[in-house]
């Protein structure tokens, strides 16, 4: 995995994609992840990406595939077009049209993606819990680690509800919104046609998620848009308070832009 990875380019990426829908899940997760690091920009590896993401049942790969895309990105932005040659020869999709089924993907992973309850509350061992305790099984197969929460009166002092973030966690949701800021710290391909559908997206889940991290994440990814979009930067005024967050400024991972 490691050297197909280092080796990188599309000898090794055509090693890879054929062991991306392999029977075994740990080929299939090996596979991704090295495409995520290694390989060019082309609708063979953006395809095998998003349907890992899209069907794989391994709650694991599905993570694994959400950073792969982001990684895929943000290579290609320092990339020449020519390294999607083999695409638009293919299929007429040029790197700009690859990038968007990047973000589409992300989004429409988001829109499905489930929280699930911290792993350390969901077990009882012995009249104890801890994430520890936890172990892997065909729900979820990755520790996804401890449900984060607020300081006491943190949220009331933000003006939120005490419901509105809970000790829930999500490996995809959370690497989901990652390879996101990635998207938002990188130029967009037209604009005029991502940028809409990538504000609201994050203003849901900054709105809406119960999982502290996720929405912390999209904030960071907001801001980053903010800096250099006018849509994204009126987002920001409506979602976020003069901290421009709703948690303490050093909880977050987030640019200093205004």
């Amino acid at each position: 995995m490691y050297g197909l990875a280092a080796m990188g380019g599309r000898e090794a990426a055509a090693v890879l994609l054929q062991q991306v829908d392999s029977d075994a899940k740990w080929r299939r997760k090996a596979a991704v992840f090295a495409l995520g690091e290694g390989a060019p920009l082309t609708a063979p590896v953006v395809d095998a990406l998003c349907r890992r993401l899209a069907q794989e049942q391994s709650v694991y790969v599905r993570a694994v595939a959400a950073a792969a895309l982001g990684c895929i990105y943000r290579r290609s932005t320092a990339a020449q077009d020519d390294g999607c040659r083999e695409s638009r020869e293919g299929n007429d999709e040029g790197k700009e049209a690859l990038q968007c089924r990047v973000i589409d993907a992300l989004l429409d992973a988001l829109a499905t993606e489930e929280n699930r309850l911290d792993q350390g509350l969901r077990y009882k061992i012995g009249g104890a819990f801890g994430v520890k305790m936890w172990r892997p099984c065909d729900e979820n197969d990755i520790c996804e680690g401890s449900g984060l929460m607020p300081p006491p009166g943190l949220l009331e002092e933000k003006g939120l509800g005490e419901g509105r973030f809970e000790p829930v966690r999500s490996a995809v949701r959370e690497a989901l919104a990652r390879s996101l800021v990635v998207v938002a710290t990188h130029p967009l391909p037209n604009p005029g046609v991502v940028l809409a559908r990538l504000v609201e997206g994050l203003s849901e889940v900054i709105g809406e998620d119960r999982n502290v991290l996720a929405a912390g994440l999209a904030m960071d990814a907001l801001h980053r848009l903010g800096a250099r979009y006018v849509l994204a930067k009126e987002a920001c005024g409506r979602l976020l308070d003069g901290s421009r967050s709703v948690l303490p400024a050093d909880a977050l991972s987030r640019t200093a832009s205004e």
